[in-house]
């Protein structure tokens, strides 16, 4: 339906800057999920321990680190 028509280039430029709005929040969401891990993390590295790192957070920070892929 959208080729036959139903979208031209602005239609398309618009929702593609959706989509960089909505990725925008989104790392800015998880930046503040994680803070509290990367706070506990540095407070035990503070202290010489070795803390446990998710490796969900491993995944988190690598997607906060990396471009809109």
């Amino acid at each position: 339906d959208a080729l036959d028509g139903g979208w031209n280039v602005r239609s398309m430029s618009s929702y593609a800057k959706g989509l960089e709005e909505k990725l925008a929040v989104a790392r800015v969401l998880l930046a503040e999920a994680v803070k509290p891990h990367n706070d506990h993390v540095k407070a035990l590295q503070a202290t010489g321990e070795q803390p446990a790192i998710s490796p969900l957070y491993i995944q988190i920070n690598s997607f906060l680190k990396g471009g809109a892929t």
